[in-house]
C-alpha cells in the first residue's frame, strides 16, 4: 500500500523534498513563513464562518432538549460550532508552536548535521512539557466536543446518534477527554515545578505535585495511546458484532424512534392532526355531477 501511494503521489514527494531541505537548512527562514501562511489560513477561515458569529452573540433557545445530554436545541446550532472553532484554532497555534520549537531545538548546536543528539537541555526539556501539556488540555477540550458530535453521527441505521455511540463511544469520548486533560496538567506541573517546586507541603498544589511526580510522561502518553485504540475502535466493533448485529432491531429501535420524532421536528411535522378517513360508500349520480371539478381533474 506504501508504495502504491508512493507511484501514485509524485508530485507529493518532489514537493516534500525540497522543503524538508529547507526546513533543515534555513529552519528560521521556513518556520516564519510557516508562521504567516497559518496566520493567514486561520485568519481566513475564521472570517468565513462570521455569521456563525452572529448568530451565537444573537442566539435564541428552542425550548426543546435532546434526550440525551439535555441540552437545549440550541446549543447545537448555535454553541457548538463557535466552541469548534475555537478549538480548531487552539489546536492549530499549539501544534505550529510545538512543532517549531522541538525543531529549533533538534537543529540547535548544529546536533544533527554531526550525525549525533546529546538530548535536550533541562531548560529545554521544561519548555516542551509546558507545550506538550498545552496540547494535551486541547485534545481533552476536543475529546469534550467530541462527545456532542455523536449526535451527528451517521454510522448507524440512522443519521443520529445508535446504540454503540451512547453505549460504548460516549464513555470512551469521556475517559480519553479525563486523561488527556490528566496528562496536560501533569506536563504543566512537571514542567513548572521543576525550576519552582511548590515548598508548604499542606498546599493544595504540593500534594497535586507530589501525585503527579512519581507518573513518568512517556508511560502516561503510552497509557493514553493504548487507550485510545482499545476504547475508539477495538471495543466499538466487539460491541457491534456480538451484542448489536444479533439483535439489532430491538437495540436500535429507540435511538431509530428519536431520529424519526426528531426529523419529523425539525420540519415542523409533529403538529400535523391524523385523521381516519371511512368513505361511507354511498356513491349516485347526483354525487358525481356536484363534484364533477374533481371527477375531471
Amino acid at each position: 500500500a506504501w508504495l502504491s501511494w508512493v507511484r501514485q503521489q509524485p508530485l507529493s514527494l518532489a514537493a516534500f523534498v525540497p522543503v524538508a531541505i529547507l526546513l533543515l537548512t534555513r529552519s528560521d527562514v521556513c518556520l516564519k513563513a510557516i508562521a504567516i501562511l497559518f496566520s493567514i489560513g486561520c485568519a481566513i477561515i475564521l472570517s468565513a464562518h462570521w455569521a456563525r458569529w452572529l448568530q451565537f452573540l444573537y442566539q435564541t433557545p428552542f425550548n426543546r432538549s435532546d434526550p440525551v445530554f439535555q441540552q437545549d436545541i440550541s446549543f447545537f446550532t448555535f454553541d457548538l460550532p463557535i466552541a469548534q472553532l475555537v478549538e480548531f484554532w487552539l489546536m492549530g497555534t499549539i501544534l505550529v508552536t510545538f512543532c517549531s520549537v522541538l525543531l529549533l531545538y533538534l537543529l540547535s548546536g548544529n546536533a544533527l548535521s554531526e550525525g549525533r543528539f546529546p538530548g535536550f537541555s533541562v531548560r529545554q526539556q521544561r519548555h516542551l512539557q509546558v507545550l506538550g501539556g498545552g496540547v494535551m488540555l486541547v485534545m481533552a477540550m476536543r475529546y469534550g466536543l467530541r462527545r456532542y458530535e455523536l449526535l451527528y453521527s451517521s454510522e448507524g441505521a440512522t443519521y443520529g446518534a445508535n446504540f454503540i455511540d451512547i453505549k460504548a463511544r460516549l464513555p470512551a469520548e469521556s475517559i480519553l477527554g479525563l486523561l488527556a486533560g490528566s496528562i496536560g496538567i501533569m506536563l504543566l506541573l512537571r514542567g513548572f515545578f521543576a525550576a519552582y517546586p511548590p515548598k508548604p507541603k499542606s498546599s493544595y498544589l504540593y500534594k497535586v505535585w507530589h501525585l503527579y511526580e512519581f507518573i513518568s510522561p512517556e508511560s502516561a502518553i503510552a497509557t493514553y495511546f493504548i487507550t485510545a485504540v482499545l476504547s475508539s475502535w477495538i471495543v466499538p466493533a466487539i460491541l457491534q458484532r456480538s451484542i448489536v448485529q444479533p439483535n439489532e432491531l430491538v437495540l436500535e429501535t429507540p435511538y431509530i424512534e428519536r431520529s424519526i420524532n426528531f426529523t419529523r421536528a425539525g420540519f415542523n411535522l409533529d403538529q400535523i392532526e391524523a385523521k381516519t378517513f371511512d368513505p361511507s360508500g354511498n356513491l349516485n349520480p347526483a354525487t358525481l355531477q356536484s363534484n364533477y371539478q374533481t371527477i375531471d381533474n
